[in-house]
């Protein structure tokens, strides 16, 4: 008897389990998707609203660092008494902006004047568009893994109640 029930609920569990990895995972990627869809909206609100004001001037390039978290710092003059020390992060040196960089060339560098520290080598309304791009496709994909969980957690739930 006992030996019968043990079967019988392993029996229960293991079918039930077979949509529970597949909800788990389409929560876990739904997750990261809206995070960072957040980030990014954020990101190109934060550029929409300097690229009126943005001003320019001519920096130097300090140094380089290349590979994976590849990154440019740059310096450049503002309001002629203070030199402000800033740096843009590229993914790897085939990227937009990355490639044929060098330490000690002269670049143009676009910021903030309410905040000099906020400077970047790319315009702030080109900025703005790459992030809402992204934004978008990782919204689609958010919204995608949202359905594939809704869809496996209905079927998680209709396939318990036919055991039971």
């Amino acid at each position: 008897m006992i030996e019968s029930d043990n079967l019988q609920m392993a029996e229960t569990v293991s079918p039930q389990n077979g949509w529970i990895r597949p909800l788990g995972a389409c929560l876990g990627v739904f997750g990261i998707c809206a995070l960072y869809t957040i980030m990014n909206f954020y990101d190109a609100r934060r550029d929409a609203d300097i690229a009126p004001r943005e001003q320019s001037a001519m920096g130097v390039i300090t140094d380089k660092t290349t590979g994976k978290n590849g990154s440019i710092y740059f310096r450049f003059p503002y309001s002629s008494d203070h030199i402000f020390s800033y740096h843009d992060v590229y993914y790897n040196d085939s990227e937009e902006g990355g490639k044929g960089f060098n330490v000690g060339q002269k670049v143009k560098v676009y910021f903030d004047p309410n905040n000099p520290w906020t400077g970047s080598l790319s315009d702030f309304r080109e900025s703005s568009n790459r992030h809402a791009r992204n934004g978008r496709l990782l919204l689609a994909c958010a919204i995608l893994s949202g359905v594939a969980g809704v869809f496996c957690l209905f079927r998680a739930r209709g396939r318990r109640r036919e055991i039971v």
